[in-house]
């Protein structure tokens, strides 16, 4: 099941992943750290991220993990009555290839995003001698 469904993806650096690690990299999640990949649901617990701020980006040409993820994953985040939820597909982007796709975009996104959530960074202010 999830060994077959991983033998198919190609990571563009790394080629195909052989299916015969898959197994040994679910359980070495599970004694390392606890995470029984069967069991984990993003969806199941993205709520709980607010009152916290959260940006989901994905790629609208994603070939690993469907934009219908994407967009439950949204839809669940949004549920919560405090959320605060940015989202944005970029058009044309695979998996991880947001950067890569809208450059100057994504850094804009970005950083409006953190500096929304956090503040403005003001360590780079001249200082006065």
């Amino acid at each position: 099941m999830i060994e077959r469904d991983l033998s198919r993806y190609r990571v563009a650096v790394i080629g195909t992943v052989p299916w015969v690690f898959a197994p040994s990299a679910i359980v070495m999640a599970r004694l390392l750290y606890g995470i029984d990949f069967f069991a984990v649901r993003p969806v199941d617990s993205v709520t709980n991220v607010a009152p916290r701020p959260l940006f989901l980006i994905h790629g609208a040409r994603d070939n690993y993990i469907p934009v219908a993820n994407f967009e439950q994953l949204r839809a669940a985040a949004t549920s919560f009555p405090t959320a605060h939820v940015t989202s944005w597909l970029v058009a044309r982007a695979r998996h991880a290839q947001g950067y890569q796709v809208a450059g100057r975009e994504y850094v804009t996104r970005v950083v409006g995003f953190f500096d929304a959530a956090l503040g403005p960074d003001h360590s780079h202010r001249a200082s006065s001698s």
